[in-house]
């Protein structure tokens, strides 16, 4: 579940656009199409959540602002970062095994909208990944 920080994030969208239960339940569902267990599904959304914080937080550094609703509600950019998330799982662990691109096509992700996200996904956490994750993603 989202964190004290995201859901402070949530809350500061424009009225009527609170992304709280799109976000939840897109991370509940979209892993499910990998027919994966729930240990791994976990990892990966605990990381999804983990880097969707630090985002918003260097946006907000950023910017000036809190107010990220524009973003928040962008669907394709949430499953690029679950995309992410879970190839990072995958190729920490070595569980999955499943070839690029089957986990950005298994989430629906484009592969315009998986590299701008791994892009910045890579500029803030490379330094945090373990060796094999950091390589698959270089």
């Amino acid at each position: 579940e989202p964190d004290a920080v995201l859901l402070a994030f949530f809350a500061a969208c424009d009225p009527g656009q609170d992304p709280t239960a799109a976000v939840t339940e897109r991370a509940r569902e979209i892993p499910r199409t990998l027919g994966i267990d729930a240990e791994l599904a976990g990892l990966g959304v605990r990381l999804y959540y983990r880097s969707l914080r630090g985002i918003l937080q260097k946006e907000e550094s950023r910017l000036k602002k809190n107010n990220f609703s524009g973003m928040l509600q962008d669907d394709a950019m949430h499953r690029a970062l679950l995309a992410i998330c879970f190839e990072v799982v995958d190729h920490s662990l070595k569980r999955l095994s499943r070839p690029y691109p089957a986990i950005p096509r298994a989430f629906a992700v484009g592969d315009f909208e998986f590299f701008v996200m791994m892009e910045n996904f890579s500029r803030e956490f490379e330094a945090q990944l373990p060796p094999p994750a950091r390589n698959h993603l270089a």
